[in-house]
């Protein structure tokens, strides 16, 4: 799987994810790490791109300020999720489209 495939899947998973909870309060405010990886890579992927992930994971927990990584209850157990923070005089979908764009780009090659 190449960088552009796994990147054009779809960037903005947590962007989308807080949206889905402006326009329903019962839908959670944050999106399970785990579940992103899952929208992301195939299942048979996922062993060989894990190192990948991983590394995109901790770029994006040191270099994102408008993700904040956080441990939630999801049906009772807990997961470390994401949970997308608004930045008032930026564009959201903009401003989220590039910055994961270009992280996981760079760090999934």
């Amino acid at each position: 799987m190449g960088k552009r495939k796994l990147v054009a899947s779809d960037p903005n998973l947590v962007k989308d994810n807080y949206e889905l909870h402006q326009d329903n309060s019962r839908h959670p405010e944050f999106i399970p790490v785990s579940h992103v990886r899952d929208q992301l890579l195939p299942p048979k992927q996922r062993q060989k791109l894990r190192p990948r992930w991983e590394k995109a994971v901790k770029f994006i927990e040191a270099n994102e300020s408008r993700i904040r990584i956080e441990s939630q209850s999801v049906q009772g157990e807990e997961f470390l999720v994401w949970r997308w923070l608004p930045v008032s005089y930026l564009s959201l979908s903009l401003s989220l489209s590039l910055s994961l764009c270009l992280s996981l780009s760079f760090l999934l090659m």
